[in-house]
């Protein structure tokens, strides 16, 4: 792995127990190092988003990220039973879905454990065993095969998602 050196004092600001690393290198050039640390969860990356993720009642998530200082266009809080994995933050909304994006859903992904089982086999990685992650993995690894194949997805993986959810995508 060629490193790539970073001024860290300057870059890096802490929001509880978050670390914001600030930089101007692509995600592509950053990305790559943070999967060589163990213990280290990516929530999300952007230019103009920032994904704060905790599980307990909401009013305590908004106090511990102090996040009525906060100011921009839109903002997204999102309350979850979950009923389809274990309750943690790396399997709380919202989902970091790719560059400046984020997804939070109701509902759940009935079939996540057979998707997530094919994805696997295909050598997809997953973070946690969140039915939205399935989906998401599903759609950045193999939403371009969608798109080629007019809809369909390659035999092996026809998979579809089974859902009575409703999505919110920013």
């Amino acid at each position: 792995m060629k490193w790539v050196l970073i001024d860290l004092k300057k870059k890096l600001e802490k929001n509880s127990d978050h670390v914001i690393l600030k930089s101007t290198l692509k995600p592509s050039k950053i990305l790559p190092i943070l999967e060589d640390f163990k213990g280290i969860s990516l929530v999300g990356y952007g230019k103009s988003i920032e994904i704060f993720k905790q599980v307990g009642k909401p009013s305590n998530v908004v106090k511990k990220f102090d996040l009525n200082k906060f100011s921009g266009s839109h903002a997204i809080g999102h309350t979850r039973m979950a009923t389809e994995s274990a309750i943690t933050t790396d399997g709380s909304h919202p989902y970091s879905t790719g560059e400046d994006e984020c997804l939070v859903h109701n509902g759940s992904l009935s079939n996540h454990n057979n998707l997530r089982r094919k994805l696997k086999k295909n050598g997809s990685k997953f973070n946690s065993d969140n039915d939205t992650e399935a989906g998401i993995v599903l759609e950045n690894e193999f939403g371009h095969l969608l798109e080629e194949a007019g809809g369909g997805m390659p035999a092996d993986l026809t998979l579809g998602l089974d859902s009575d959810a409703s999505f919110t995508v920013s």
